[in-house]
């Protein structure tokens, strides 16, 4: 039975993770919108990396102040 060349694994292990690190895809950025279910559990950062969190808040909205605005194309 034959021994394992330790040196050449370890030099060929350390390639494989070079290999995988450098090849790897970026990080892809995920777009989280607020929603009721999600408001103040999630914080969010803006361009100039101000970080804040929505609050919800009950709102009476009257049947005659319903206006249809038409989709703008």
């Amino acid at each position: 039975m034959k021994s394992i060349n330790w040196t050449v694994f370890i030099l060929s292990f350390l390639i494989g993770l070079v290999f995988i690190y450098i090849s790897s895809s970026p990080d892809e950025e995920v777009y989280v919108y607020p929603t009721p279910e999600n408001a103040g559990t999630i914080e969010y950062k803006d361009k100039a990396n101000n970080c804040f969190v929505y609050q919800t808040k009950k709102q009476a909205c009257p049947k005659t102040d319903i206006k249809y605005i038409p989709i703008q194309e």
